[in-house]
């Protein structure tokens, strides 16, 4: 007689938000993706109701991003051109890099520092 057992993946995603005077900073945690990606989008449209000076978004715990989470950032940066607020993009580990790099959007994406390297 033997055991069945299914595997359950349990997705782990956070999104924390920072708010320091008129900056806001969100920060998505797991994979960032068509699933995850309405909680940062409701937590994003929160935050433009209430007309930030500056949207930073931190990529930093983000572990994987579809093209769904890069059209989005895309689409924020569109708005803050268009719009009354900065906007900054705090890059994320290699994997996430690579996915802007060969979606080919490192050069149109606000990156912070190293962020537009794959080191």
């Amino acid at each position: 007689m033997g055991v069945d057992v299914d595997r359950v993946q349990v997705s782990c995603f956070d999104v924390r938000v920072l708010k320091l005077g008129r900056t806001v900073s969100i920060a998505p945690s797991g994979e960032l993706d068509l699933s995850t990606l309405p909680q940062v989008e409701t937590q994003i449209a929160e935050v433009l109701a209430n007309s930030p000076g500056t949207l930073v978004i931190d990529l930093m715990r983000v572990t994987f991003l579809d093209s769904a989470a890069i059209r989005m950032l895309l689409g924020i940066d569109q708005l803050s051109v268009e719009g009354s607020f900065a906007f900054v993009l705090l890059p994320g580990p290699p994997a996430v890099q690579r996915a802007f790099a060969i979606a080919g959007v490192l050069d149109r994406l606000p990156l912070e520092g190293a962020g537009r390297t794959l080191n």
